[in-house]
């Protein structure tokens, strides 16, 4: 789940919501993805996020052993989360922080990709995205696995645009240079978490 399937729309909403999502993953497993997004903007959404909190917390007491959560999200951001609700930290039993992936592990996944959607990747395309890779990984919103399949959309769009009048069945399949798209991203590399 993420913060919209547990926040109400309006005021004594959110606790029931916000329970009915626990319920249903009692005797199992809760994701909540870019948990964060429970706060809501900085300044809004106080008080529902503060009974979302106090709902989940009470239910991480309550059904100890019956119920895992797994908050996720980037560590910036989480940290100033855990710190939404005095009593959650207490109640996390352990932290696990992954590594973005790493400039080859970005290109394999497009290249993976590539492979699915039935095409060929040409060398210099190939370097083209490696490059295109290297360029942004610091960036203020890198969105590692994200980032290279947004990549990959584009690429293919660009193919779709360069092969449009093109009836030859080995150029359909070819991903070359002019397919891949430029990328320039702002710098300053958010915090993964």
């Amino acid at each position: 789940v993420t913060g919209k399937d547990i926040i109400g729309q309006y005021v004594g909403q959110t606790s029931s919501k916000t329970a009915k999502v626990l319920e249903n993953a009692l005797d199992g497993l809760l994701f909540i993805d870019e948990a964060y997004t429970i706060m809501g903007q900085q300044g809004t959404n106080v008080n529902y996020s503060q009974d979302a909190m106090s709902t989940i917390t009470k239910y991480m007491t309550d059904y100890e052993g019956r119920l895992t959560i797994i908050f996720a999200g980037y560590k910036k951001e989480m940290n100033e989360f855990v710190e939404l609700n005095p009593g959650l930290i207490s109640r996390i039993g352990e932290t696990v922080e992954f590594d973005d992936y790493n400039e080859e592990e970005l290109l394999e996944i497009f290249k993976q990709e590539v492979q699915k959607a039935e095409f060929i990747i040409e060398q210099d395309a190939e370097n083209k995205v490696l490059d295109i890779i290297k360029e942004n990984k610091n960036s203020k919103n890198f969105g590692n696995a994200r980032f290279i399949l947004n990549v990959f959309k584009k690429t293919l769009m660009q193919h779709a645009k360069r092969s449009i009048n093109t009836n030859d069945i080995n150029e359909l399949k070819k991903i070359t240079i002019e397919d891949i798209p430029e990328i320039k991203m702002p710098k300053e590399k958010k915090i993964g978490f």
